[in-house]
């Protein structure tokens, strides 16, 4: 998933979400509240491990000799 098809997604789960809120007891709310911190940490570090992925791969990823010192370790 790109960052934007997730960030589209988040935003979504979270207006439906803040919705259900409106109408939901204090016990759901709080689990609600709660799911939500948890999507959006799970978001943000799939986010992070996206970019860093791409930074790797435009730095040219590992060199030949570092690929063979990892294999022989």
């Amino acid at each position: 998933m790109s960052s934007d098809q997730a960030s589209i997604w988040y935003s979504h789960q979270f207006f439906s979400r803040v919705f259900t809120l409106s109408v939901a007891s204090k016990e759901e709310r709080i689990k609600s509240f709660a799911n939500m911190l948890l999507l959006s940490c799970a978001v943000m570090e799939s986010i992070a491990i996206q970019k860093k992925s791409q930074t790797f791969q435009s730095a040219g990823g590992a060199k030949k000799g570092e690929n063979a010192k990892q294999q022989k370790v």
